[in-house]
Formats: structure tokens, sequence, C-alpha cells
């Protein structure tokens, strides 16, 4: 069975997640020669989550802070327009009301980059309290460091944009918390957020998706 991904729009918004096929059955039991049938597909999502399409990368403090805002910002002109389905082939809705918000589910793979130097590493998130830690020791003076929380493995690069993998492995030392492995939520107001403890200066960069229910 090849991979499938089932996509829909909110508020114009499209929103993929990775699908298998679990059943297919025709809708009645009758015979029909040279004729389409209607058939019923269910599908299971592994993934438990709806993802948006594209990544996104924030910079923050070393020390961590907001990776997202809870909710859409309104632009200038004070409206908002979207497509009410499929992009370029549904009609354009203007509204002035905000249509969605930037997610409402768990983040758990999560890609970090830290900055040559930066040691004793811990990435928390502030709602849920589980994280992953890495106290390894860098195998070579490559200048950056990723620690990624989904597959918990840990690579440095000598690119910026090495997301996903690097040239030298640096798993040894990545764990998570007793908490339990990160998973990023959205706190009362919305907003994504993560506490970051280490030794060292510079940015911490993250890459994810934005999840849904």
């Amino acid at each position: 069975m090849p991979n499938l991904v089932m996509s829909r729009i909110v508020d114009g918004v499209e929103q993929r997640t990775r699908v298998e096929l679990t059943s297919l059955s025709p809708d009645d039991s009758k015979s029909h020669p040279n004729r389409f049938v209607p058939f019923t597909a269910v599908f299971a999502m592994p993934d438990v989550w709806w993802r948006s399409v594209a990544y996104e990368t924030v910079s923050l403090p070393l020390n961590g802070g907001k990776v997202m805002s809870g909710g859409s910002v309104m632009p200038s002109a004070g409206y908002y327009t979207f497509w009410q389905g499929v992009p370029n082939a549904s009609p354009s809705v203007l509204s002035t009301q905000l249509p969605y918000s930037c997610g409402d589910a768990p983040i758990t793979d999560m890609v970090f980059r830290f900055p040559k130097g930066v040691t004793g590493i811990t990435v928390k998130d502030t709602v849920s309290g589980t994280g992953i830690t890495w106290s390894g020791t860098r195998v070579d003076a490559r200048p950056y460091l990723y620690l990624d929380a989904g597959s918990l493995t840990a690579w440095s690069s000598d690119s910026d944009s090495a997301w996903s993998g690097g040239s030298q492995n640096e798993t040894v030392g990545l764990d998570y918390l007793p908490s339990g492995r990160l998973q990023v939520n959205p706190d009362v107001s919305g907003d994504y957020r993560i506490a970051v403890k280490a030794t060292g200066s510079g940015n911490v960069a993250c890459r994810f998706k934005r999840s849904w229910w």
C-alpha cells in the first residue's frame, strides 16, 4: 500500500495528515455491471494530529520563550481573506474575524539548532513539563548542533539549514526527561512556549509544523 496523505481546508488553511486505509466496502451489495459503484473508505490516522503543509523556523533567546502565538494576527487593513475551499478553485471569503488558531494540538517533533559552544542543554515544555536533555560532548568543531525531539537524535553540521541530518552523529548524551518526551502544548492563552537551560551564548532556532486536532 503506498503512503497516503489526507488533506482538509479549514478557513482557507490546508492541513494534512498521514493515513492508512483500514477498510473499503461497497455501499450496497447489488451488482452494477458497467456502472460506477459508491464505496465507503475508512482510514486510520497514525500521527493523530493534522499538520501544516510548510515548516516554520523561529529564533529565540538561549533561555527559550514563545515559539508561536495563539491566534492569527489581523492585517492592518482590518480584514482577512481566505479561500472557502480549495485554493484558487473556490469562493474567496472576506472576514473581520480572525479565522483560525495557529494550532491547538501538541507538537512532538520539533527540531532545535544551537550554536557552537553551547552545552548542557535542557529543552522543556512550560505546560506539560515534558522535555529533552543533551549532556554529550561534541565530537568535532562544526558550528551547529541539532536536536530532534521526535526521533531523539542529534547531529552537528557546518550548515545552518541541516534540519534533516548532518555530517556527524551527536546522539550520545541525548535523552528525555522523567516527565516524558517533549510535547510542546498551547497554554491557556493558546501560546506555545519552551524553557531552555544551557551553558553558552547565542540563540536557539526551532523548526516545526503547526498542529491541530
